[in-house]
């Protein structure tokens, strides 16, 4: 990894996954995580997100909603 990968990727760095219940959101949020980076997660299957966030061993905090509505990303 480039020195400039490791400042954005680093140790309490912060991440905002959308769609981070499964696939490729769920997969970025456990590599992240791994790398001690805090994770504001958002996902519109909040039992899905419950159950992904179960596995992570980082400071997160979790949303759930639709990117699509505006009304969800401004609560």
């Amino acid at each position: 990894m480039t020195e400039r990968m490791t400042e954005i990727l680093g140790l309490g760095k912060v991440a905002v996954i959308t769609g981070a219940a499964k696939g490729i959101g769920s997969a970025l949020a456990q590599s992240l995580a791994r790398r001690g980076m805090r994770l504001a997660l958002f996902d519109r299957d909040e039992r899905a997100l419950r159950a992904m966030v179960q596995t992570l061993e980082t400071e997160l905090v979790c949303v759930t909603g639709d990117v699509a509505n505006y009304a969800d990303l401004t609560r």
